[in-house]
C-alpha cells in the first residue's frame, strides 16, 4: 500500500519578485520479497515502510530593468536576464523493517508461550559419614509445563505439538529442563525453527529482524543568472547538512539472552552438613546455611561497587530480592524491558546489530557525546555506549560562462566542493595504539640514515630496549635500518624477538577499545576535503551541415559506503581481529570525463552523430587488509581501486516527418578496472598476500548497447492526416511508441566447482568456490526487450479561458514477455541449474537425506530463482489530466 502528495503554491507579493512554497509527502507501506521464505513461510516475509516528505520554500528575485519592457524596447544595461534565487528545503527519509504485528514491541518477536517451572526442594546422595550415614545435599528439582499465549500461533503449534507429545510419552503434564522440549521439534522462546532440508525457512520461523532508519537533511541553495554583453553567466552555492541515524536489533535475541543472565548470578553455596544425615534416602535433619537458588553473587568494579546487570534490573522491575530464583520462562512481555540489559551485554552477545543516533534501547538519542566517551563514558559503573547521529557536511561554489568567439561556442565552468564527515579519523592506520616517531623518540637512534624524517614510525627488535630500531615506515613505505626501501615489511619483523611488527609503544598508550584507550593520540579529526572539478566543452562548426563538440569534465562523489566511524566496530575487533571495520578517513571518489564527437546533417529532418568517449574513476572503494598495523593485523576499506570505461556512440535522430519519429542508438564500451564495488575483492584479503591490483572487466561492462525509439502519432485540426470514421477524425491526438532494446550480457566469474546455492543462510559454502578461468571472464547471455506505449489526449474545455487535457495510455512494457537472464550460477553459466545435485557432493548429500528425491525436487524448485531474470511482461492503464 502506498501513496503520495505533491503541493506547489507560487505568489508574487510585487513585480518581480516570485515566493514559492512546495512539498511532498510519499508513504510506501509494503512486504518484501525473501526467496528463502516462499515455500512454507511468507507470513513472515518482511514488512518495509518508508516514509519521505520534503518541504522547501524558494523566492525568486528578477531584475526587472535587465529585462526587456513591455513595449519590447531593449535595456541600454550592459546586464540583461539578471536573476537570483534562494532556496531552504527539509528532507526526511524514515525506513522500518519490522514485524507488522509485533513492530517496536521487541519481547513479543521470540514470545511463544509461558514456560512455568513448579520448582521443588530434593535432596542428592553426595557421601557417607563416620557413622555409616548417608549424606544428602539439597538441590532443586524442575517441572516445566506449557502455556500457549497465541501471540505467534504458527511457532507455537510447534510447542503444542511437542508437548502432547512429551505428556504421551512420559504420562506426566511437566518435563525437568525447558530444553526437553526441543526433542520432539518444540521451541523454547527466542528460538529459531529449523529449516526444512536446510533448504526453506520452516513455518512459524518468526523474524528476528528489527531496523529503523532515520536520516534528515537541510539544504540550502543560492544561484543566480546574468547575460553580461556575449556572456551568459550561472554563479551557485549550495550547503548541506545530513543527520543520519539507524538502529538494528535481533530482538529473539533477548529471550535467549534474558534465560542466560535471569539467574546466572544465583549461585550454589556451601552447605553446612553438621546436621544434614539420613538413614538410607530418608531425610532425617539438616540445617542449610545457604540455599540452592537464593545466594547473590554480584558483579563488583574495580572500586568495589556492585555493577547492575540484567540480573539486578529485572528483578528490580519484578519487585523481588537479589537473591530470589525468578521464572524467566513464565514472564510475560508487559513483565520485561530491553532496558533492563545493559548496552554491553546486548552488544557484546551480538543482539543489538549496531545503531548511531539512537541508543542501544532503540530510541532516539538527543544529548551530545563525542567518540572517546563510548569508551569511557559509566553511569553507576555501567557503560553507556553512547553513539551520536552521523552528521556529514557538504559545501559547493560554482560559475559558468557559456560564450561564442565567432564560429566557437564555449561552456566553461568552475566548480569547488568541500566534503567534511565531522567525525574522528585514524591518525595512521598501522597504529591503533599510540607510538612514537622518529621526532619524539626518547633515545637517540644509533646510525639513523639522513633520509629518514622525524613523522617515520621507528620500530624495534625488543619491547624493553628502545635502542633496538631495525626499520621505519613512512606512510605506506617501509624502510630498514639503513633507510633501504623494504617492499615486504615481514623482513623487518622477523627481525624482531617476537617475530612480529612492534613499533615503540608510548606509556599511558592503554588497550584498543579499552576504558585506558588513548583515543585521543590515535584519532583525529576528519580531514575536510577541497575538490576543484573543472568544466569544458566547447563546438564549432566544419560547414553548415556539420559540427564538431567536444567536452572535458571532473566529477566527484562523496564515499558512498563504509565511511562512518563506527566505535562498535573496535569492540568486535578485539575479539575478532578478522573482522572488517569503515574506514571514516576515506576520500571522495572522482572522474574524469573526456568526449568528442561529429555530427553531420543527413537531411533537412534528420541527423548522423557518432562520438567517442573516455572515463577515468579514480579513488574508488576496495575492501582492503592492513598488514603490519599494530597490535594486529585487520581489514578496512581504502581508495585503492581504479577504473576506466571507454568506447564510442552512434545516434541517427530523425525528426518528425510526416506522423513519425525515430532515435536510433548503438553504443560500444569497454569498462575495465580493479574492482566493481567496495567488497568484490574481498576473498583476496584472506590470501595473506600483499593488496595487489589488476584488470578486469567490471561488473556492469556491457559491450553493446543497442536502442530503437519509434512514434507514430496524428495532430489535430488541419494537421490530422489519419482516417476518418463517420466523417469524425477518430485517431486526432493519438499516438503509438515503440521502444526496441537489445544490449550484450554483463560479466561474472566462472566458479570450477558446483557448490550449494540452493541452500538456507550459513549453508551456501558446502563445496570449494575455486575460480576457472579469469575474474569476470565470462558473459551472461543477450538481453532483448520490446516496450509500448498508446495514448490519446482528449482537449477539455472547463471554462472561456480555461482549458484542460486529459491522457488516456495504455503502456506495456516488455511486449514479448522476453525472460531476459540477469543472472546465472557461477558453476554452469545456467540461471536454473547451480549443478550441485549433479556433482558428487550433492549426490553425497542427497543419498543421506531420509528422501532422496524429496530432497532433490525441493532444491530444483528452490534454484528456481527470479531474480535471475528481469521483470516479466507489465501492462498499464492510466489517466493523467493537466490543467
Amino acid at each position: 500500500m502506498g501513496y503520495r502528495f505533491t503541493a506547489k503554491l507560487d505568489f508574487q507579493p510585487v513585480d518581480n519578485t516570485t515566493f514559492t512554497l512546495g512539498g511532498s509527502f510519499n508513504v510506501n507501506d509494503r512486504t518484501s520479497y525473501a526467496i528463502n521464505r516462499v515455500a512454507y513461510n511468507s507470513e513472515e516475509n518482511p514488512n518495509i515502510k518508508d516514509t519521505d516528505y520534503r518541504i522547501f520554500a524558494r523566492i525568486t528575485q528578477r531584475i526587472a530593468s535587465t529585462y526587456k519592457s513591455e513595449e519590447g524596447s531593449n535595456s541600454s544595461s550592459a546586464f540583461r536576464n539578471v536573476y537570483f534565487s534562494f532556496q531552504a528545503e527539509y528532507n526526511k527519509n524514515q525506513q522500518l523493517n519490522q514485524d507488522p504485528d509485533h513492530k517496536d514491541d521487541f519481547w513479543r518477536y521470540g514470545w511463544f508461550g509461558r514456560f512455568p517451572n513448579a520448582r521443588v526442594k530434593g535432596f542428592v546422595p553426595t557421601s557417607i559419614d563416620s557413622l555409616g550415614f548417608l549424606v544428602e545435599t539439597p538441590i532443586y528439582l524442575d517441572n516445566f509445563s506449557y502455556e500457549p499465549v497465541g501471540v505467534n500461533p504458527l511457532s507455537e503449534a510447534y510447542n503444542i505439538s511437542a508437548y502432547d507429545f512429551l505428556q504421551s510419552a512420559t504420562g506426566s503434564s511437566t518435563f525437568n529442563n525447558i530444553n526437553t522440549i526441543r526433542g520432539p521439534g518444540g521451541i523454547r522462546n527466542g528460538d529459531g525453527v529449523a529449516s526444512v532440508m536446510a533448504i526453506w525457512e520452516a513455518m512459524g520461523n518468526g523474524r528476528n529482524l528489527y531496523q529503523n532508519f532515520d536520516n534528515d537533511q537541510y539544504r540550502f541553495t543560492l544561484s543566480g543568472n546574468a547575460d553580461i554583453k556575449k556572456h551568459a553567466i550561472q554563479v551557485g552555492f549550495e550547503f548541506e547538512q545530513r543527520i543520519d541515524r539507524a538502529y538494528s536489533l535481533g530482538p529473539r535475541g533477548l529471550w535467549t539472552l534474558g534465560r542466560l543472565f535471569a539467574n546466572d548470578l544465583n549461585k550454589l553455596l556451601l552447605v553446612d552438613q553438621s546436621n544434614l544425615i539420613s538413614s538410607d534416602t530418608n531425610f532425617v535433619d539438616g540445617t542449610v546455611r545457604n540455599d540452592y537458588g537464593t545466594g547473590y553473587v554480584p558483579v563488583v568494579d574495580g572500586d568495589g561497587n556492585i555493577v547492575n546487570g540484567f540480573y539486578e534490573n529485572l528483578r528490580s522491575g519484578l519487585g523481588v530480592a537479589n537473591n530470589q530464583y525468578v521464572d524467566f520462562d513464565a514472564l510475560s512481555p508487559e513483565q520485561l524491558d530491553i532496558g533492563m540489559f545493559t548496552a554491553d551485554e546486548l552488544i557484546l552477545n551480538n543482539v543489538v546489530g549496531g545503531y548511531y543516533g539512537f541508543d542501544y534501547k532503540g530510541d532516539k538519542f538527543t544529548g551530545t557525546t563525542t567518540f572517546k566517551d563510548f569508551f569511557t563514558k559509566k553511569v553507576n559503573g555501567v557503560y553507556t555506549r553512547e553513539i551520536d547521529a552521523f552528521r556529514p557536511t557538504y559545501l559547493a561554489a560554482y560559475i559558468q560562462d557559456n560564450f561564442a568567439i565567432d564560429n566557437l561556442n564555449f561552456n566553461i565552468g568552475l566548480r569547488v566542493d568541500r566534503f567534511d564527515a565531522n567525525q574522528k579519523q585514524l591518525k595512521d592506520r598501522y597504529l591503533l595504539l599510540d607510538a612514537y616517531n622518529v621526532g619524539d623518540f626518547p633515545v637517540a637512534i644509533a646510525g639513523k640514515p639522513d633520509n629518514i624524517g622525524n613523522d617515520f614510525i621507528p620500530y624495534i627488535a625488543n619491547a624493553n630496549d628502545l635502542t633496538s630500531v631495525i626499520g621505519y615506515r613512512d606512510g605506506d613505505v617501509w624502510y630498514d635500518a639503513t633507510g633501504q626501501i623494504v617492499s615486504n615489511p615481514d623482513l623487518i619483523a622477523q627481525k624482531s624477538s617476537s617475530g612480529l611488527i612492534l613499533p615503540a609503544k608510548k606509556d599511558g598508550a592503554g588497550t584498543v577499545a579499552g576504558e585506558d584507550w588513548n583515543v585521543d593520540a590515535v584519532f583525529q579529526d576528519y580531514e575536510p576535503q577541497i575538490v576543484v572539478m573543472p568544466r569544458v566543452a566547447f563546438s564549432f562548426s566544419i560547414t553548415d551541415q556539420a559540427q564538431f563538440f567536444a567536452h572535458y569534465d571532473v566529477l566527484t562523489q562523496r564515499p558512498t559506503s563504509n565511511l562512518r566511524n563506527d566505535p562498535m566496530e573496535y569492540l568486535a575487533l578485539i575479539r575478532n581481529p578478522d573482522g572488517l571495520i569503515n574506514n571514516a578517513g576515506l576520500l571522495p571518489e572522482r572522474t574524469t570525463d573526456y568526449e568528442i564527437g561529429f555530427k553531420q546533417v543527413v537531411s533537412k529532418s534528420s541527423a548522423f552523430t557518432i562520438s567517442a568517449f573516455y572515463r577515468e574513476m579514480k579513488n574508488m572503494i576496495q575492501a582492503t587488509k592492513v598488514n603490519f598495523a599494530y597490535p594486529f593485523t585487520y581489514t578496512s576499506y581504502a581508495n585503492i581501486d581504479f577504473g576506466t570505461v571507454k568506447g564510442m556512440s552512434l545516434i541517427y535522430d530523425l525528426r518528425r516527418t510526416g506522423n513519425v519519429r525515430m532515435l536510433a542508438n548503438y553504443t560500444l564500451q569497454f569498462a575495465d578496472g580493479t574492482g566493481s564495488g567496495a567488497t568484490s575483492n574481498i576473498e583476496l584479503t584472506d590470501t595473506e598476500q600483499p593488496n595487489i591490483r589488476f584488470i578486469v572487466p567490471l561488473d556492469f561492462d556491457t559491450r553493446h548497447a543497442f536502442t530503437l525509439s519509434l512514434d507514430y502519432r496524428y495532430g489535430e485540426g488541419s494537421a490530422y492526416n489519419g482516417p476518418m470514421l463517420w466523417g469524425k477524425p477518430f485517431l486526432q491526438n493519438t499516438g503509438a511508441n515503440l521502444v526496441f532494446r537489445t544490449n550484450s550480457g554483463t560479466p561474472y566469474t566462472r566458479q570450477a566447482r558446483a557448490t550449494r546455492e540452493g541452500a538456507a543462510i550459513g549453508w551456501q559454502d558446502n563445496g570449494q568456490r575455486v575460480v576457472e578461468g579469469v575474474i569476470n571472464g565470462a558473459r551472461t547471455p543477450w538481453q532483448f526487450r520490446i516496450d509500448a506505449r498508446i495514448e490519446k489526449d482528449f482537449n477539455l474545455k472547463l471554462s472561456e479561458k480555461k482549458k484542460a487535457t486529459l491522457n488516456v495510455y495504455l503502456w506495456v512494457q516488455n511486449v514479448l514477455n522476453t525472460q531476459n537472464v540477469t543472472g546465472v550460477y557461477r558453476a554452469t553459466g545456467n540461471a536454473e541449474d547451480d549443478g550441485f545435485i549433479n556433482s558428487p557432493d550433492g549426490q553425497q548429500l542427497a543419498s543421506a537425506q531420509t528422501d532422496p528425491q524429496a530432497f532433490i525436487d525441493q532444491y530444483n524448485i528452490r534454484i528456481q530463482n527470479p531474480d535471475n531474470y528481469s521483470l516479466p511482461r507489465r501492462t498499464r492503464l492510466g489517466l493523467r489530466f493537466d490543467f
